[in-house]
């Protein structure tokens, strides 16, 4: 073989390697659309992946998952992921970002105590509005600042205010608070970004200290008070409404786990799973599942790896694999997507200043078939991670030896044949 025969192979070689090194996009599923539900229940499971899920331990969300089309994932949003940012990003439909000041998750019920004054009267001096009714987000005027500076256009609150517009009530109930004596009060209450419009106000719902509860054996020595959170959700659950309730013991776990022994830490992760579980029984018994959608999604990715756990259980939808034309890959969806699903589930049209696409679905699969496949999935991803920085310094490596060698060939052709 001549040199410059040498070198066109090299080269060839190289565009092989990087050819493969692209992962094939995903076969074709159907387009979500299962026509107008009801009401949308929104179940938050912060830091959840498949691995925390089984029939043992969270019986009610496997029963819900036996109907529910699933899938991993992608809390991507602008910057280091957080539930901030996981809630923003959900409430825009596109990458947000938090502006990580101290009132990030200031989702306060109006008459709530806020220093010298009411979370009211905070609200009013910061933003101008005068709001005695639902959940404020304290915070609001920084998150529009932070986003307003990115590179890319962000409708803080895109979501919030489409369902506004369309006639839908919405509601959010959550509450993480938690902290020891010795520090100061933890404010955990981000999931008000998920629903609230660009006005930062959540019309209705709760997150005030009334949801919690003294428990000797929780995180920070607090829990939810699931009789009172199963109360806010009925007083929320009406025609047409879509409610976010957050499993906020899952904040508490994940916030503890920063400061305790990793076996402690996963001990308390999964006692907050099978509270949550519970309560999700508790709230699905309230729930017309043939006219009624649920959503169960995490705003921030599982420890130890980048995806999460994400299901749909609504009329007309199978229970196959979820999707996106975010993804173009079975199994995986992005979080901003599914500010567009909700909208979808509801027959109305995405907002405008969305980027993300609403979920697909595929064929219908068994319920151990979907587990294993996402479960191997975000082992996949989990190991990916791991060395996706030594295999690309590897790659670049090698790619430049094999263009080197080509270059070289080449030269050395021309140089011969001259």
């Amino acid at each position: 073989m001549g040199r410059g025969r040498l070198a066109l192979a090299a080269a060839l070689a190289a565009l092989a390697v990087v050819t493969a090194a692209v992962p094939a996009g995903a076969a074709t599923s159907t387009l979500l659309a299962p026509g107008r539900v009801d009401r949308v229940l929104v179940i938050s499971t912060p830091g959840v992946g498949w691995s925390l899920i089984d029939q043992t331990s969270t019986p009610n969300l496997w029963r819900l998952l036996r109907g529910s089309a699933m899938g991993d994932l992608t809390a991507r949003t602008l910057g280091r992921p957080d539930l901030t940012s996981g809630y923003l990003t959900f409430g825009a439909g596109t990458r947000a970002v938090s502006p990580r000041s101290p009132v990030d998750g200031a989702g306060m019920e109006p008459t709530e105590p806020y220093g010298e004054v009411t979370a009211r009267d905070a609200f009013r001096v910061s933003t101008g509005r005068d709001v005695d009714h639902g959940v404020l987000q304290l915070g609001v005027e920084p998150i529009l600042a932070a986003n307003a500076d990115e590179q890319i256009d962000v409708a803080i609150g895109a979501l919030g205010d489409a369902l506004q517009a369309a006639g839908h009530d919405r509601a959010v109930i959550a509450n993480g608070d938690g902290a020891y004596p010795d520090q100061p009060d933890a404010m955990r209450r981000s999931a008000v970004n998920g629903l609230m419009g660009t006005d930062g106000v959540v019309p209705e719902g709760r997150a005030g200290p009334e949801l919690l509860e003294a428990h000797q054996q929780a995180p920070f020595g607090v829990r939810y008070d699931n009789d009172a959170v199963v109360d806010a959700f009925s007083d929320a659950w009406k025609p047409g409404a879509v409610v976010l309730v957050e499993g906020s013991d899952l904040v508490r776990a994940d916030a503890f786990g920063l400061l305790a022994t990793p076996e402690q830490a996963s001990a308390a992760m999964r006692q907050a799973v099978r509270r949550t579980d519970e309560l999700v029984g508790r709230l699905l018994t309230q729930v017309d599942l043939r006219h009624d959608a649920v959503v169960m999604m995490s705003p921030t990715r599982a420890r130890g790896t980048v995806l999460s756990a994400v299901a749909v259980h609504a009329p007309g939808i199978p229970a196959g694999l979820l999707a996106s034309a975010s993804t173009r890959r079975r199994g995986f969806v992005l979080l901003g997507d599914a500010g567009p699903t909700v909208l979808a589930l509801l027959g109305l049209p995405r907002d405008d200043a969305m980027t993300g696409t609403r979920f697909t679905v595929g064929a219908p699969l068994p319920l151990d078939t979907r587990i294993a496949r996402l479960t191997n999935a975000t082992s996949a991803a989990v190991f990916r991670d791991r060395v996706r920085v030594s295999t690309t310094y590897g790659f670049a490596l090698a790619l430049a030896a094999i263009l080197g060698v080509a270059a070289y060939a080449f030269m050395a052709g021309r140089l011969v044949a001259g």
